[in-house]
């Protein structure tokens, strides 16, 4: 580079490396997407459904063991819509993807393969990559001490005589926390990555809330059509993800400098909401009644000035839409049955007051059985006593295993030791983020730090009444949680403290020095 400089010419030198080593990531991903497409395009022509799935699934594998952070996406997008209906109104499209792959020969469903190459990717990226290094984030003792009761409660389960098959089924989803929360924390390492994987989810729950509401017009209102029974129309888990993501879009709109510039918010929040209405899924309302109230608590402490702006008018429109659906029989009325069950209205719907009194009646029978061996529990895999009768619902295999209160099955299956750890767990995955939140004040991930504490206490909620621990959807989408709690320590350091500032004559001296 020439600059003239005084009548003088004078030369500088930029030097820079002749060549660079390329990076083998971007391209090996472009390679395998291309085939992927290419063979999809061919068997769709040619036919060939099988062949096509399992290309296909080759594939997707070898994508996610390159690039494990693909495998959270894929796993995300298939939690979010496994239970969406695209060809058959009474059966989820992606059902078989937390089915067992069983005619196959393989153990695993197609989200666990998923699940474990992104596992095995970890490991082989630990052990040749010099650029990764192993993180244990804040979750790590506890999510291992959790895990160690889960093996504890399944050799005493063993010991005494437990159905393997029925065990299997119990416990396989408690080993997901684990493989997701190490794969989040070592690869959503930039605010980027914590932006696509949010608004990831944010899109797919509008997918799946769009359809549910398809579904609801077309096969539910006027005359239900569909060949399913009534309250198996809408899946409960979905509930729960839609009430997360209203929380999320909530949390940003609060939390952000500018309300016009969150505009993508305001217009991704009406499809959630509306199919929470039509879902009539009183375990999702509940756990956004709960989530609500904890971003009031937060924003009373964290910003006055939205606290004061936002829930007056928020308990104003509340208290009016219960007063103008108290009755209503539809989804309209989904908010006031949610509110009259709690507090235990008796004018709630037959239908409702069933399952509340057979939930009544599994709860005496869970804390009987608890009684019974509180120390070391029942162990996985065996049934649990029925000292109080209830209704028979063989229809779900897992009946005589599994209650709805998920969180205290968790107890009566491992024991006082793995309940007390489960406890920790959740007590220090909100810790953690409200941590977080504490310790950044003008920074676009305090909403998801925010969230990621109100979807841990929302899914504990959620547990409490239904069966939060045991559904694979529910897993992954906690699993994923956690690891973003444990990921978001290492993206959003603390800030630092602003400086002392200097008064009377000694800030005058400062300014006059500058």
């Amino acid at each position: 580079v020439l600059i003239f400089k005084r009548g003088v010419v004078m030369t500088y030198i930029h030097a820079r490396p002749l060549s660079r080593e390329l990076d083998a990531s971007p391209l090996l991903f472009g390679i395998v997407a291309f085939v992927a497409l290419l063979l999809a395009a061919m068997l769709v022509v040619g036919g060939g459904t099988l062949l096509f799935y399992g290309l296909g699934g080759i594939a997707l594998i070898t994508l996610v063991t390159v690039k494990p952070r693909i495998g959270i996406y894929v796993l995300l997008a298939f939690a979010m819509l496994s239970e969406v209906h695209i060809t058959d109104p009474n059966r989820a499209a992606g059902v078989q993807l937390f089915s067992t792959l069983s005619a196959f020969g393989i153990v695993l469903t197609p989200a666990e393969l998923v699940m474990a190459f992104a596992a095995v990717g970890l490991v082989i990226r630990l052990v040749f990559d010099d650029e990764i290094h192993f993180r244990s984030g804040a979750l790590m003792l506890p999510l291992a001490l959790f895990m160690l009761a889960v093996v504890l409660g399944i050799a005493i389960g063993l010991l005494r005589g437990a159905d393997t098959t029925i065990m299997r089924a119990e416990t396989r989803s408690l080993f997901y926390l684990p493989a997701l929360y190490l794969v989040v924390t070592h690869f959503i390492t930039t605010r980027k990555h914590v932006e696509t994987l949010m608004w990831l989810f944010i899109a797919t729950v509008n997918v799946m809330s769009l359809e549910n509401l398809y579904r609801y017009t077309t096969s539910v209102r006027g005359g239900y059509s569909l060949a399913i029974s009534p309250n198996l129309a809408f899946s409960h888990e979905s509930a729960l993800f839609v009430a997360a993501a209203i929380i999320l879009l909530m949390a940003k709109i609060a939390w952000s400098g500018n309300i016009l510039g969150e505009w993508k918010s305001f217009a991704l929040i009406a499809l959630p909401i509306a199919a929470l209405l039509v879902m009539k899924r009183r375990a999702g309302v509940v756990a956004l009644d709960v989530g609500l109230a904890v971003l009031c608590l937060v924003l009373l402490r964290e910003n006055f000035r939205m606290f004061l702006m936002v829930v007056p008018v928020a308990i104003v429109f509340i208290g009016l839409l219960l007063v103008l659906t108290w009755n209503a029989p539809g989804g309209s009325g989904t908010f006031s049955r949610s509110f009259r069950s709690a507090t235990g209205d008796q004018t709630v719907s037959a239908r409702d007051q069933s399952s509340d009194q057979y939930r009544i009646l599994e709860g005496q029978n869970i804390r009987l059985n608890i009684q019974s061996d509180p120390v070391i529990g029942i162990g996985f895999g065996r049934e649990y006593k029925f000292y109080v009768p209830v209704a028979d619902l063989s229809q779900w295999e897992l009946w005589r295993f599994v209650p709805h209160n998920s969180v205290m099955w968790f107890w009566m299956k491992a024991g006082i030791v793995g309940f007390v750890t489960m406890v920790t767990l959740f007590a220090v995955a909100i810790g953690r983020s409200m941590q977080i939140v504490r310790s950044v004040r003008r920074d676009p991930m305090k909403p998801y730090a925010f969230a990621m504490a109100a979807f841990v206490i929302m899914f504990v909620v959620y547990s409490w009444v239904d069966l939060g621990l045991v559904t694979p959807r529910t897993m992954v989408f906690f699993g994923i949680v956690l690891g973003m709690i444990g990921a978001l320590g290492y993206v959003t350091p603390p800030e630092e403290p602003d400086p002392p500032k200097l008064a009377g004559v000694g800030e005058a001296l400062v300014a006059r020095a500058g």
